[in-house]
């Protein structure tokens, strides 16, 4: 199954290629903003991953069907089960990762009166695509130049996501939510990889099985909480 977003085709942007070597009233978005951004300073990227974007979601418990004893709530990539907010694709703020460059962006698509319901992401890219038994370097759009993430930004875990439409916009499916694959492999609350390193064994186990069909992307996943700033 493909996230609503996959269908849409990319504006023939420039693509970059990473070596492996390497609408709320103004007013009120400017304070709802401040409230993640005030006072703080960048973090260092500690991981061999590539700042994507931002994007804000109505995050949905476990469904009942998904035996998953550890899961508490879904965080993953997809929008399948937690979902962004309606007609978030129409503002066309977003880069053609699916995801927004700027805080302030991500977070004006959010329906005024419901910010409340709304969690806002980061997300970090390994730099490698996982292609059924092999890895090719990562292919980034030019203009995924997303503002760097902030300290209160925290790492909720990994995921691994599909995509099997090279002109879809963003990613697609995340197997531990999607195909309920977290019943039988070991994630955290957020229904993701504690680490880097199983979502890299994920991504490959994945490419070779194709609970979903495409390419496999590792994405770090981050959150940030406006009441830490």
């Amino acid at each position: 199954m493909l996230a609503p977003s996959s269908a849409f085709a990319r504006r023939g942007t420039l693509v970059r290629v990473w070596s492996l070597e390497a609408v709320p009233c103004v007013t009120a978005l400017g304070r709802l903003e401040e409230r993640y951004t005030a006072g703080v300073q960048r973090t260092e990227n500690r991981h061999p991953v590539i700042d994507a974007g931002y994007f804000a979601k109505r995050i949905m418990p476990k469904p009942g069907d998904m035996s998953a004893t550890g899961v508490r709530e879904i965080c993953s990539v997809s929008e399948c089960i937690s979902s962004g907010p309606p007609d978030w694709i129409e503002r066309w703020l977003h880069n053609e990762f699916g995801w927004f460059n700027h805080i302030r962006d991500a977070l004006s698509v959010i329906p005024t009166g419901h910010e409340a319901e709304y969690r806002l992401f980061a997300y970090r890219l390994h730099p490698e695509v996982f292609r059924h038994d092999v890895r090719v370097p990562l292919t980034l759009p030019e203009d995924v130049r997303p503002d760097r993430i902030l300290a209160t930004f925290h790492t909720l875990g990994f995921d691994s996501a599909s995509k099997s439409i090279e002109s879809g916009l963003g990613l697609e499916c995340s197997p531990l939510s999607c195909n309920s694959m977290a019943a039988e492999i070991g994630t955290n609350e957020f229904c993701l990889f504690p680490t880097l390193g199983e979502a890299v064994a994920g991504a490959e186990q994945f490419a070779r099985e194709q609970p979903e069909p495409g390419d496999y992307y590792v994405v770090e996943v981050l959150e940030s909480k406006p009441d830490a700033v």
